[in-house]
Order: structure tokens, then sequence, then C-alpha cells
């Protein structure tokens, strides 16, 4: 499989309703047939969502990485920072890694 041409940089608060959206995409295409269908199906992009990942992008650029392919379309996001365990492993967690669905095994 030959890996698409991506760019990894970090999320701009303009971002968030794409962030938001490939959230709300792959949420719902990954819990399929595991969570019931009408809670899925009623699962879309707030306002509030939006604002709370644009002021997470604002307050920790550096701990929010989106993917981009050659077009300049987002494809996934990934997010991490300080661990939340008494006593991590390491030093950073993964927080969340979302890919748009239909970019999904695709070799991102």
């Amino acid at each position: 499989m030959e890996i698409p041409e991506m760019n990894i940089r970090p999320a701009r608060k303009e971002d968030a309703k794409q962030i938001a959206t490939i959230h709300i995409k792959a949420r719902k295409d990954g819990y399929q047939g595991i969570i019931e269908q009408s809670y899925l199906d009623n699962k879309k992009v707030t306002l509030k969502q939006i604002q709370n990942i644009t002021k997470y992008i604002i307050n920790s650029t550096e701990n929010y990485l989106v993917y981009e392919n050659k077009k300049g379309e987002i494809c996934g996001f990934i997010d991490g920072g300080t661990p939340r365990d008494k006593n991590p492993q390491y030093p950073h967690e993964i927080y969340s890694f979302y890919v748009d669905p239909i970019h999904q095994k695709s070799g991102i």
C-alpha cells in the first residue's frame, strides 16, 4: 500500500470546525452497531464543541496536530499532553486520534 502524501502541522483555530466534523463522523462510523443507532444519528457538530476545540487549540497549539492531504484537506487529527495518571510511565499522553472515515485504511 502506498502511503498518501501528507502534511502534519499544528492545528490552527480556523481548523476547529473541520476537527469537530471529523470527530463526529469517525465516532458515528466507529461505533455503528455497538451503540444504539438513534444515539449516533443525533450526534451533530455543535457551536459549543467548535468553541471548546478553538479554545484548546489557542491554549496548546503544539499538542494538537492535524493531518492534511496534498489538497490541503484535513484528513485527521491527534491531540495530547500531560499524562492524567498519577504515576505516568511516559512524559506525554495521547488524548484522541481520529481519522475521517473516508481516509481510514489509506496508510495514514
